[in-house]
């Protein structure tokens, strides 16, 4: 009987420190994606200034004439964000989520360009998902389909 008291009495710290780390939200990380590989993929660590494959909680920017592309589905959540700005600058998704989980945004100005096939925003219940396009020359060709709030805008 002493033995289960003192296998309780230690589980519950162990308990208590796992559930604390649980709590821990993901830190943001500013990057900017300088194509360093020269292979323009979205998703090659190498290519963000700050190594490492970006995540939907980081602060994004791709500038400077910059083409970058991905064939795999991005989002912006968490209070993440992505800035695309420069004429030149070419970004490419074939699925992105603005929002799908909390707060996302995504700027596209200054006569960046922006491809998509499908992309979403503020889907999810509670989610508030933000795309701005500013400036003249500024692009955005969504391909397929927008989804807002859950409405599907063709």
């Amino acid at each position: 009987m002493s033995w289960h008291r003192s296998l309780s009495l230690w589980c519950f710290p162990a308990l208590l420190s796992c559930s604390w780390l649980s709590s821990i939200d993901a830190v943001a990380i500013t990057r900017i994606f300088d194509n360093e590989s020269g292979d323009n993929d979205w998703f090659n660590s190498v290519n963000w200034h700050h190594d490492g494959n970006p995540a939907d909680t980081d602060v994004l920017a791709v500038g400077g004439g910059d083409t970058a592309t991905t064939s795999q589905n991005v989002i912006i959540s968490n209070d993440g964000s992505i800035t695309i700005n420069d004429a030149g600058t070419d970004v490419t998704w074939s699925n992105l989520n603005v929002g799908l989980f909390g707060v996302g945004n995504l700027l596209i100005q200054s006569g960046a360009r922006v491809n998509g096939f499908f992309a979403s925003a503020g889907t999810a219940v509670g989610s508030d998902g933000t795309i701005v396009l500013d400036g003249n020359g500024t692009e955005w060709d969504a391909g397929q389909l927008i989804t807002i709030g859950g409405v599907e805008r063709v």
